[in-house]
């Protein structure tokens, strides 16, 4: 499970027969088919960090620093997510017109690569149109699974920054690195 959306609650604290705690941040997780939250709290009577969920788990300063450096990357709206890795049999890239036909990949190598630019993004500019408006260059990407389903993505160059838009979810930055992958696969 990954940690899909971390708040900072201001002011809240929780109470019971042994413990006084300052709530300082609430983590929601997410598998195929549930939810987890748990509290990360600080112990008022001690200055000690816990999880609290299920459980009470202790843990370190150092931790807590941790966590809250992520606090703005997964405090993003959207999430860009990618297929399960385990169900992909077939990546595809279309030059829509460039090159000569979509490139399909199946080869371990390419698949991971273009796997991992496709996954984990995160943003808070929603993707409002169709298609990408007037990019320099563009290439459309599709991940296929084993249960016939699609995931497409376009990646494209526009004013020398670089781009992932997910129609109906947002639009990610992307590296030139990441651009320049795609566009050696797409011949």
């Amino acid at each position: 499970n990954t940690i899909y959306r971390l708040f900072h609650l201001d002011n809240l604290t929780v109470s019971n027969k042994e413990y006084r705690y300052d709530v300082l941040y609430k983590i929601s997780f997410y598998g195929s088919n549930i939810k987890e939250t748990v509290n990360v709290v600080e112990d008022m009577t001690s200055d000690l960090f816990y999880i609290y969920g299920k459980a009470r788990v202790k843990f370190s300063y150092d931790s807590l620093e941790v966590i809250e450096s992520m606090i703005d990357k997964y405090n993003s709206k959207y999430v860009l997510k990618n297929m399960n890795y385990d169900d992909v049999f077939e990546v595809s890239i279309d030059s829509l017109g460039q090159y000569d036909t979509a490139k399909k990949y199946h080869d371990t190598l390419i698949f991971d690569q273009l796997y991992e630019i496709f996954s984990n993004k995160y943003s808070n500019v929603p993707s409002t149109e169709e298609n990408p408006i007037e990019p320099d260059k563009l290439y459309v990407v599709k991940f296929k699974d084993i249960y016939k389903n699609e995931t497409m993505y376009y990646i494209y160059e526009k004013d020398n920054k670089y781009y992932i838009e997910q129609t109906g979810n947002a639009i990610f930055e992307a590296s030139k690195e990441e651009f320049d992958i795609v566009e050696k696969y797409s011949k």
